[in-house]
């Protein structure tokens, strides 16, 4: 079986330079923090990884990771314990209101009963079920990371798609 290796080398001039936008990845897995990071990382990203417990369990030590990170972008896992995918897309938009957030879950259900607490989220998505899902995955959190980045003019370093119809990236 053969395993998607993401992109390695950067996308423009500007990501070359370091200009890469800080994705924040929250999860309370590590393995999945770490499969993303590595995923993320070869996309173009600059990626700052914290686990939920052991790193941060509240809106308040979050905020305080969000002001020392800077991040421009954040993927969330929705349920970490005692803080959720909700707690942390609230805490991203007092941080930064246009912030693209990405939340991510194995079950659909848990965020039905909060979902008026997500209005204004980039995007809800499954979380890949294996490696046969993560290419996809990573594909789609990146085109909508980087439209909206690029959409509210705070970076500029994803060049427009030029993937030549029927191949991917």
């Amino acid at each position: 079986m053969k395993h998607w290796v993401p992109e390695t080398k950067p996308k423009n001039e500007q990501q070359a330079a370091g200009a890469a936008p800080r994705l924040l990845i929250l999860d309370d897995e590590k393995p999945t923090l770490d499969i993303m990071e590595m995923a993320f990382k070869r996309r173009g990203f600059n990626v700052i990884v914290r686990q939920a417990g052991p790193d941060f369990d509240n809106p308040t030590e979050l905020a305080a990771i969000m002001d020392e990170t800077k991040p421009d972008c954040l993927l969330t896992d929705f349920n970490m314990g005692m803080l959720t995918g909700a707690d942390a897309f609230e805490t991203a938009r007092t941080y930064n209101p246009i912030m693209p957030v990405i939340l991510h879950t194995n079950n659909m259900a848990e965020v039905e009963a909060v979902e008026s607490r997500l209005y204004g989220i980039t995007a809800l998505r499954n979380k890949p079920a294996g490696n046969h899902e993560l290419k996809e995955h990573v594909d789609a959190c990146t085109d909508l990371f980087s439209k909206a980045l690029r959409s509210f003019g705070r970076l500029n370093i994803f060049p427009e798609d030029d993937t030549p119809k029927g191949q991917s990236r």
